[in-house]
């Protein structure tokens, strides 16, 4: 079994809590405005549904381990990428055409370096 953290609630959830069939591996997991849930594996296998027992798609030339999937506050869903271990890409998943375009490498500003992380987080703009 997989847990899942709920980036909302800042709790784990059982897949079984989340409704639906979890006998695939579920990597990345995200709630849409519209309370739909995104679910991701790391073969590029997702669907996208309520509740219910999801309809699995695939996403098409991915080259790329996806380690995590998060929708930004316009409802876009990014989803994070590796070629090899801990070197991540952050793309943006089109569910027409079902690929995802990729950005560069993550590097950290100041270093240059790889950004090592395997996690999606949006920073909300300050106000004021």
């Amino acid at each position: 079994h997989h847990e899942i953290y709920a980036r909302d609630t800042g709790e784990y959830l059982y897949p079984a809590a989340c409704g639906g069939d979890f006998s695939w591996p579920v990597i990345g997991m995200a709630k849409r405005s519209d309370e739909k849930l995104l679910r991701v594996g790391a073969d590029g296998e997702y669907a996208l549904s309520y509740m219910e027992t999801p309809v699995k798609r695939q996403i098409r030339g991915l080259r790329l381990a996806i380690v995590d999937a998060q929708f930004d506050h316009r409802d876009r869903a990014w989803v994070m990428g590796w070629k090899r271990p801990l070197v991540s890409r952050l793309g943006v998943l089109s569910f027409k055409s079902r690929r995802v375009t990729w950005g560069n490498v993550l590097r950290d500003s100041v270093t240059r370096e790889a950004w090592l992380s395997e996690s999606i987080f949006f920073v909300p703009a300050a106000v004021g």
